[in-house]
C-alpha cells in the first residue's frame, strides 16, 4: 500500500512564533486521522508556509513535490486538513483533482464529495471551491479594510517598529528616547556628505540594532532607512498614507538633504576650453585640443598623429598660463580705447532689461523671501536666475551685432578677474555674464591667430598662408604615416 501525502498550507504565518503557530501541526494531525480513518497508510508532511490559496499548485514547492510523488508513484493520493488547504481557485482544484485521479490517487479532505466522477460530486467538488474563492475574495476585502483603518488611525500595520521609534499603548509610534537622537544624527552625517559606512559604524557602536535585530548594518540597511519616510512621521501600506501618524524623528528639509548629500557639480560641456578651436600648433599648423593633465591641470597639447601625418615638433602649453596670458593681450589690444561708448536706444533697453531681472534675481534670494515663500522658494529661484541669464546673454549679442569691428562692450563687461583688474584705470566697468561661445567669439575677433611653439613660445600675429581647412600651413613639414 502507497503511503497517503499530507499536505499542509498557512496562507500568512503573520509573525507568530512557535509556542502559537499550531496551525501546521493541528492540519497535519488531521489528515492523519483521515488516513486512519480511511484504512490508509499516512506518509510524509508537506507544508507550504506563507502561501496564498490562490497560488497556481505547481508554483507551490509542497504540493508540486507531492504532485510529482503521485506521478512517479511513490505516493497513493494527499490529504489535507480541509479542500480549501488545496487550493482557493476552482481551476486549480480541478487540475489537482485531474492529476491525482488520473494516476490512481485519492484526495482526502473532510468536506470532499465522496465520488468525485459523478455529475453530483462533480458539481458539489465545484461548488465548494467556489465557496473558498468567495471566502478567499472576502477575507481580502476585510484586510484592505482593516489596514486602510490601522493607517487612518495611525497604527503600523508591520509587525516590527521601525529603528527609533517603539510602540505606544494604542500601538502608534512614538520615538524612543534612547535611539530617536542616534537616528537623527545619521541623518545629519548622511547630509554633510558621510557615507554609509560610517553611518553604519555610529549606529554600530551605540548598539543599535537593525529592524531585523541584527547588530550589524549593511550599507543597504542604511539606505533602507535614511530613504524611509517613516521618520517624517508617515506611515503607509499600500495605497493608504497617513502622512501625519506619528512624531517625526527628523524634518523635511534634513530629510531631503540626506537624499541628496552631493549634488553634483555643473558638467564640464565637451569643448569647454577657452581656446578650443582657436589656438594652432606652430609646427602642423593643426588645431591643438584641450585635455587634463595626468599630474593635474588642463592643459593644450597638438595631437600629433593628424591625417596628413605626424607633427615633427609637436607644442603643449599649461591651460591657465596661456589663457591668463591670452586674456591679458586681448585686454591690452583694447586698452586704448576701452572707455565705454555711447550706447544706442536698442541696447540701452537691453541694459534696463538685464537691470530689472537682477534686482528680481537679488529680491528672492533674500532670507525673507525665502522664509515667506517655503517650499515654493526653489521654483521661484530658478526661473528668474534664467531670466537674468537670458537678459545678460541678449545684451551680448546685441552689443557684439551693433560693434562688430571693436567688441570693446564686450571687453568691458568680460566677468572675469583679469578684465577686472586690467580695466580698473578706467573708473570701473559693470561685469555681466559672457557665455564661453561669446568669450571665443571676443578673442577671435580681437587676434585673429595664435599659435603655440614646442617649448611653450606663444605668437598672436604668426606670418602664416591662408589657412586650409586642417591647419594654417599649406605646405606644413609632416612625416607620413
Amino acid at each position: 500500500m502507497k503511503p497517503i501525502a499530507l499536505y499542509v498550507r498557512v496562507s500568512s504565518r503573520a509573525g507568530r512564533d512557535e509556542d502559537t503557530f499550531h496551525s501546521p501541526r493541528e492540519q497535519a494531525e488531521r489528515a492523519r486521522g483521515l488516513c486512519y480513518a480511511q484504512g490508509l497508510d499516512p506518509g510524509p508532511v508537506f507544508e507550504d508556509i506563507d502561501v496564498s490559496g490562490a497560488t497556481h499548485p505547481h508554483d507551490r514547492p509542497g504540493m508540486a513535490r507531492i504532485l510529482q510523488g503521485i506521478q512517479a508513484g511513490e505516493y497513493g493520493g494527499v490529504a489535507a486538513y480541509s479542500l480549501d488547504r488545496l487550493s482557493r481557485e476552482p481551476a486549480h482544484g480541478d487540475l489537482i483533482v485531474r492529476e491525482v485521479t488520473t494516476a490512481g490517487g485519492v484526495i482526502l479532505t473532510p468536506d470532499i464529495p465522496d465520488a468525485l466522477d459523478s455529475p453530483t460530486g462533480e458539481f458539489t467538488f465545484g461548488m465548494l471551491l467556489q465557496v473558498a474563492r468567495l471566502y478567499r475574495a472576502t477575507a481580502k476585502a476585510r484586510f484592505a479594510t482593516s489596514k486602510e483603518r490601522a493607517i487612518a488611525a495611525g497604527i503600523p500595520v508591520t509587525n516590527r517598529a521601525a529603528v527609533g521609534y517603539r510602540r505606544n499603548n494604542q500601538r502608534r509610534y512614538e520615538p524612543d528616547p534612547d535611539v530617536a537622537p542616534l537616528i537623527r544624527h545619521a541623518f545629519e552625517m548622511r547630509a554633510r556628505g558621510e557615507g554609509p559606512t560610517a553611518i553604519a559604524l555610529h549606529l554600530e557602536a551605540h548598539g543599535v540594532t537593525t529592524s531585523q535585530g541584527s547588530r550589524h548594518w549593511s550599507k543597504q540597511a542604511v539606505y533602507s532607512l535614511i530613504r524611509s519616510r517613516t521618520y517624517l512621521g508617515e506611515i503607509k501600506s499600500g495605497p493608504y498614507i497617513n502622512k501625519a501618524a506619528h512624531e517625526p524623528i527628523v524634518d523635511e528639509p534634513l530629510w531631503l538633504a540626506a537624499q541628496h548629500p552631493n549634488p553634483a557639480g555643473p558638467r564640464t560641456r565637451r569643448g569647454g576650453y577657452l581656446l578650443a578651436g582657436i589656438l594652432r600648433c606652430k609646427a602642423c599648423g593643426y588645431a591643438m585640443s584641450g585635455t587634463t593633465h595626468p599630474r593635474g591641470g588642463n592643459v593644450y597639447r597638438c595631437t600629433i598623429r593628424h591625417a596628413g601625418g605626424v607633427c615633427p615638433e609637436p607644442a603643449r602649453i599649461r591651460a591657465d598660463t596661456l589663457e591668463a596670458a591670452v586674456v591679458a593681450e586681448v585686454f591690452r589690444r583694447a586698452n586704448p580705447i576701452h572707455q565705454r561708448p555711447t550706447h544706442d536706444d536698442a541696447t540701452q533697453a537691453l541694459r534696463d532689461a538685464l537691470d530689472v531681472a537682477e534686482r528680481r534675481l537679488a529680491q528672492v534670494l533674500t532670507d525673507e523671501a525665502r522664509d515667506a515663500l517655503g517650499d515654493l522658494w526653489a521654483a521661484e529661484v530658478k526661473p528668474r536666475r534664467i531670466a537674468r541669464d537670458q537678459a545678460a546673454e541678449a545684451l551680448g549679442h546685441a552689443i557684439a551685432a551693433t560693434r562688430p569691428a571693436e567688441h570693446i562692450e564686450l571687453i568691458n563687461h568680460w566677468n572675469d578677474q583679469t578684465g577686472k583688474d586690467a580695466l580698473q584705470e578706467g573708473g570701473g566697468v559693470t561685469a555681466v555674464f559672457l557665455t564661453l561661445e561669446l568669450k571665443r567669439r571676443l578673442i577671435a575677433a580681437t587676434i585673429p591667430t595664435i599659435t603655440v611653439a614646442k617649448g611653450g613660445a606663444i605668437d598672436y600675429d604668426p606670418d602664416v598662408v591662408t589657412p586650409t581647412r586642417p591647419g594654417y600651413n599649406r605646405n606644413a613639414k609632416l612625416h607620413p604615416l
